[in-house]
């Protein structure tokens, strides 16, 4: 609707001032917010030949920012639940209008947040641009990996054994473990479990255990990649994700010891012929006579 009223008012500018009127630029704030920091507002327009009148900031269609250039003091704040404008920050001119919210709450900051801005009359030019913004608690740390002996090879057939952990955050993070390029089978990976919880800020982290063995084609390679990614289920938030290169090498092949080969036998005195003893009388007295 308010787009549509953005395009209706241009057309009729273009129209009847040959486009020299009151126009929105753009407003910028982050689609995520985490709730333990602030959010910053920005309104961007040019007002051409008209007078500007006052800009507004929306939440849900109710009004909790206004500032009027004529009026003293400009900035007038009203209350609306989840909606809390940070003092002394807020700026705004003849062209842009800045504001920033703190004391963030996951029920109430969350929703739809729109900006106005109004020409003086007798037109009373307005045009406004809306956006949404979705309060969460991210992650303040990235991922970890542990339990992997990185300077070490894992060989051919050994087990690698990882377990990847969270920050905390909610929603509770979706933990995903991949082996090279591909998702880790379903017998590979563990079952997901509550590592730490913040009371204060009802945020869990989540940790996930992989398991398998170097087949022959990782062990070929020298090298086998594991990493895991962490997603916040219903948040538009880049996935966190984490990795190791492992190397790897085939197990070590042991050669076989020839026997021994047969050494030559010793000649024995044993097999030499024996004169019985009776034998050297008769020798010697053969030896006499003669």
């Amino acid at each position: 609707m308010f787009a549509l009223q953005s395009v209706f008012v241009a057309l009729m500018c273009f129209a009847v001032e040959n486009g020299e009127c009151l126009s929105l630029k753009s407003i910028k704030f982050p689609e995520v917010a985490d709730v333990r920091g602030n959010v910053d507002l920005e309104c961007h327009f040019d007002m051409e030949k008209d007078i500007l009148k006052d800009i507004k900031w929306y939440k849900d269609n109710n009004e909790f920012f206004r500032y009027e250039p004529k009026r003293t003091p400009p900035y007038i704040s009203f209350e609306v639940a989840g909606v809390h404008v940070l003092k002394g920050v807020d700026q705004c001119n003849l062209k842009n209008c800045y504001v920033s919210l703190h004391q963030l709450s996951k029920a109430h900051s969350g929703g739809s947040y729109r900006c106005e801005v109004t020409s003086e009359g007798p037109s009373f030019k307005s045009v406004s641009e809306t956006g949404n913004i979705i309060v969460a608690a991210l992650p303040n740390k990235e991922l970890r990996i542990e339990g992997l002996r990185i300077d070490e090879k894992y060989v051919e057939g050994e087990q690698i054994t990882a377990n990847c952990v969270s920050d905390v955050s909610d929603p509770a993070p979706i933990l995903s473990w991949y082996i090279n390029t591909n998702e880790a089978p379903s017998k590979s990976v563990g079952e997901m479990k509550t590592a730490h919880v913040d009371d204060e800020l009802g945020s869990v982290s989540k940790s996930l255990t992989l398991n398998f063995t170097v087949d022959k084609k990782m062990a070929t390679a020298s090298k086998v990649e594991v990493r895991c990614e962490a997603k916040l289920p219903g948040i538009p938030w880049q996935p966190q994700t984490t990795g190791v290169v492992l190397t790897t090498r085939h197990a070590a092949t042991t050669t076989p010891i020839p026997p021994p080969r047969p050494q030559p036998r010793k000649k024995s005195n044993q097999n030499r012929p024996v004169l019985a003893p009776f034998l050297l009388p008769i020798a010697l007295f053969a030896i006499t006579f003669n």
